[in-house]
């Protein structure tokens, strides 16, 4: 803990040479009782880490100061420098990134090739210019995202070139600044469906694809894949439907797992490992469109580090009723866009989901919802609930399951599942006052 005091002053009782650990005052009369504060013997700046009687047991030479030698009789004072303020308010950093123009907390959805670093709670800013920390003030200020599809990327806030103009903005992509991407020469109108790259592929079981440009078989595009069962220049799309023959087109983009450019810290704070001056603020990620970022209730593609919030997804873009029997995990009523996106920049805070709906059974058979981590065709839950009869007349009762997971820095999806362990259920989305969906919730 920083230790403060106003106006008190005293003297050495004996000389100090430039290496010693404690000092003898001729009084610590008004000084702090315990350390950690800071005094200056003629233009050394000291750290008092603690206090005995008129000892002061010190670190020399801080804060870009040398120790030397020092006379007794000379004068020390207490003083306030740029640390121990820091000691206060440890690095602050009063701005959130946003995709509207003053507004640094959104209400509603957002998409936009524009990123803002806005004030928030003040204007202060601490910055390292490679030897120390300097505090700025800082009015708005923006950087455009990359133009690109599916591509995740950090923002760094740098100093100004001169204390009179503001920081600058720069990002820095997770794919190193070379996106990996296939063309597409065949896409089967099966389930799941079956992608044909026209060069052998370096994709792994379980990676992530954004796929969009296919003509006939549309059922790919606009959407984040997990990969699954690669053969070849082959792979499946885990938990998709063909919707036509496809007749030409289409584009695989890789989505990064993790950042090509690391994250290190200085003195606690995260900046650029390759270059100290750039201080990390949040994380992004460009989707369907290229070079525009989606902050919404169905993703949220734009995460800050600093000054978090509750930042809610939801998902009720079905209706009507439907029915499923198999014994495997699926999306609700084959539909692969019923879920939630996210992007992570570290890993700090839980994320928590919930899916609900109605489900109808017949005797002797069962019906349950989950929640797809990644995943399409396999189901990450806390708890859920079976809907089931055993014998006798139908029944309606509501299904449900929840998750909450630390999630790894990246690019995820939460999707609503089904499974029919036995016989056929029925699942209603919409019915009367009922509203089934798919809610989730961050901090960012």
């Amino acid at each position: 803990m920083e230790r403060y005091a106003n106006n008190v002053t005293t003297t050495l009782a004996a000389s100090a040479a430039s290496g010693d650990a404690t000092i003898s005052v001729t009084s610590s009369s008004g000084f702090p009782s315990l350390g950690n504060f800071r005094v200056v013997i003629d233009s050394e700046i000291l750290l008092v880490t603690s206090v005995s009687g008129a000892t002061f047991t010190v670190t020399r030479g801080v804060e870009g100061t040398t120790a030397a030698a020092h006379a007794s009789g000379a004068a020390l004072g207490l003083v306030l420098t740029s640390l121990s303020l820091q000691a206060v308010a440890p690095h602050p950093c009063q701005g959130r990134l946003t995709l509207t123009s003053g507004a640094p907390v959104t209400t509603s959805d957002v998409t936009g090739s524009t990123v803002y670093f806005t004030p928030y709670g003040g204007n202060r800013l601490l910055l390292w210019n490679g030897n120390d920390w300097e505090l700025y003030g800082f009015a708005e200020v923006s950087v455009a995202a990359p133009a690109l599809y599916f591509c995740p990327f950090d923002i760094f806030a740098s100093s100004p070139a001169a204390p009179s103009n503001n920081a600058s903005l720069s990002v820095n992509r997770w794919d190193g600044g070379s996106q990996t991407t296939y063309n597409i020469i065949a896409a089967s109108n099966a389930t799941p469906i079956v992608i044909t790259t026209g060069t052998a592929n370096i994709l792994a079981n379980g990676d992530l694809v954004g796929i969009n440009g296919c003509v006939g078989n549309t059922a790919p595009n606009n959407q984040i894949w997990t990969v699954a069962n690669i053969s070849g220049p082959q792979f499946q799309l885990a938990g998709s439907t063909g919707n036509g023959t496809w007749t030409s087109g289409g584009t695989v983009y890789k989505v990064p797992g993790s950042r090509a450019g690391a994250l290190t810290t200085q003195d606690g704070a995260y900046v650029l490992g390759s270059d100290k001056t750039k201080r990390y603020l949040g994380t992004c990620m460009t989707h369907v469109t290229s070079g525009t970022v989606e902050d919404s209730a169905a993703r949220r593609l734009c995460w800050n580090y600093y000054n978090r919030k509750p930042r809610p997804l939801l998902y009720q873009g079905l209706s009507g009723n439907w029915t499923y029997a198999t014994a495997a995990w699926r999306p609700a009523n084959a539909t692969p866009a019923a879920r939630v996106e996210l992007i992570l920049g570290v890993t700090e805070d839980l994320v928590s989901a919930q899916v609900g709906a109605l489900v109808a059974i017949g005797a002797g058979a069962s019906g349950s919802l989950g929640i797809g981590l990644d995943a399409l065709t396999a189901a990450t839950v806390d708890y859920n609930a079976e809907v089931n009869v055993s014998s006798g007349a139908s029944c309606n009762n509501p299904g449900f399951a929840a998750v909450s997971r630390l999630l790894a820095a990246g690019y995820h999806y939460l999707g609503w599942l089904e499974y029919a362990r036995v016989g056929t259920a029925s699942y209603y989305a919409t019915l009367g006052g009922t509203q089934g969906g798919l809610a989730a919730r961050l901090e960012g």
